[in-house]
């Protein structure tokens, strides 16, 4: 007879005591066999990315596009929604929002908000950066989006218009669920979108600490207090993703944001995007083998070379290769957003051609004006008038540039179906 036959047997036939003894000894039996299998379907893997905020150019990577849970770091689309309807004015800082039931009774961490209480927009978004308060997000998805499930397909749309095409979301917290997924590099992306596209709210992402109804929440990214520079943005944990975090520093005018996700422990994790910061800074390979915690490299590292300075923009990439210093540009913008989604849509027009480049936004200062030129970037002179050529055919602006500012347009005589010399 199996194992468990022979003990449910026993239980039978035995009296209530000895039954219940037998129930107990089962369930710690149970638990025992499912404790290992748990434990390793809780261990996620290791990935990271910085970027050059100004450019988006990738600084450096590892395991960026694969795929993990967000956990908390969902509440930067939240708070990106937030901040949008605020400049449109759809709501006001010093709105008024009702909490309700749903809100209330989320799970922790959170403000400890009751039903029928009613919290300022700004309150809730302190509760968000520095508590990283479920229900002060779900009350702003509510108030904003008119139920959380509504505002959750709005972060998802939001999310493919900025590019971030291995996202989804199905809720304004970060809270457990198998569906809502991220990688390091849409993180990065948000990030950067975030900082470009509200600057005149990025810097909540900053507040030290937050009183609220008598109590002090501090917040819990710990760089701000660690890292010269630091300045935002957001960590995350659940138990499927281990602990995360997206993190932005600027140095001597120079504005880089780091990604971790799937580490260890917090600390763990605040030294690796310590590590990865310095290293970046300092034009600097990551040695990943090397960082705290020790991460396993992946099939999919992948280290881009550190910017440089270029006449008439804040960075461009050096070229990848003595013969990747050119790339395609497909329009300029007054917003990061429209420029990223440009230059990503031109990249899946072109896919042939632009494989081996790189997605970036090229700000460009003159007087007081930013413009964001859409570009890819880390190409051959061949690919990139070939991608032009692809591009022009479907009635899309393009043209070829180099690393060095040289402008080409695409000549007559390119096709974009022959075969790559």
């Amino acid at each position: 007879m199996p194992e468990r036959g022979r003990l449910g047997f026993l239980v039978r036939v035995r009296g209530y005591r000895e039954r219940h003894w037998g129930l107990g000894i089962a369930l710690i039996l149970s638990v025992l066999l499912v404790w290992p299998f748990a434990s390793a379907q809780a261990k996620v893997g290791f990935s990271s990315i910085v970027i050059d905020a100004s450019t988006g150019v990738v600084l450096s990577e590892m395991n960026a596009d694969v795929p993990n849970h967000p956990a908390s770091l969902t509440k930067i689309m939240t708070l990106y929604l937030t901040f949008e309807a605020l400049k449109e004015s759809r709501v006001r800082l010093d709105s008024v929002l009702p909490v309700s039931e749903h809100a209330a009774n989320q799970d922790p961490s959170k403000l400890g908000l009751n039903p029928g209480d009613a919290v300022t927009v700004e309150n809730l978004i302190l509760g968000v950066v520095t508590k990283s308060a479920n229900d002060a997000a779900v009350t702003l998805a509510e108030g904003i989006g008119g139920s959380e499930s509504a505002f959750a397909d709005r972060m998802s749309k939001k999310a493919r218009e900025l590019g971030m095409n291995a996202t989804g979301f199905r809720n304004a917290s970060g809270l457990p669920n198998p569906n809502q997924v991220t990688t390091a590099r849409d993180m990065s992306i948000l990030a950067q979108a975030v900082f470009h596209d509200f600057p005149q709210y990025y810097h909540y992402f900053g507040t030290p600490r937050f009183a609220y109804e008598g109590q002090i929440f501090e917040n819990h990214n710990k760089l701000l207090k660690t890292y010269s520079g630091a300045d935002g943005i957001k960590t995350g944990f659940i138990r499927t993703s281990g602990f995360n975090l997206v993190a932005s520093a600027e140095r001597k005018g120079r504005r880089l944001i780091g990604v971790v996700m799937g580490s260890q422990s917090p600390n763990i994790r605040n030294a690796q995007m310590t590590h990865m910061l310095d290293a970046s800074f300092s034009d600097q390979p990551i040695h990943y083998a090397s960082l705290p915690g020790k991460p396993v490299p992946g099939s999919s590292i992948r280290a881009t070379a550190s910017a440089g300075k270029s006449k008439g923009s804040t960075t461009v990439a050096k070229a990848a290769g003595p013969d990747r210093g050119w790339g395609i540009q497909v329009g300029a913008y007054s917003r990061f957003a429209p420029a990223h989604l440009a230059a990503a849509k031109a990249e899946r027009g072109a896919s042939r051609w632009l494989g081996h480049g790189k997605v970036t936004v090229d700000a460009a200062h003159d007087d007081n004006t930013t413009v964001y030129r859409a570009r890819v970037m880390g190409l051959t002179e061949d690919r990139a008038r070939r991608a032009c050529a692809t591009l022009l055919a479907k009635k899309m602006e393009c043209v070829a540039v180099a690393s060095d500012g040289t402008i080409m347009s695409a000549e007559e005589g390119d096709t974009a179906d022959q075969p790559e010399r």
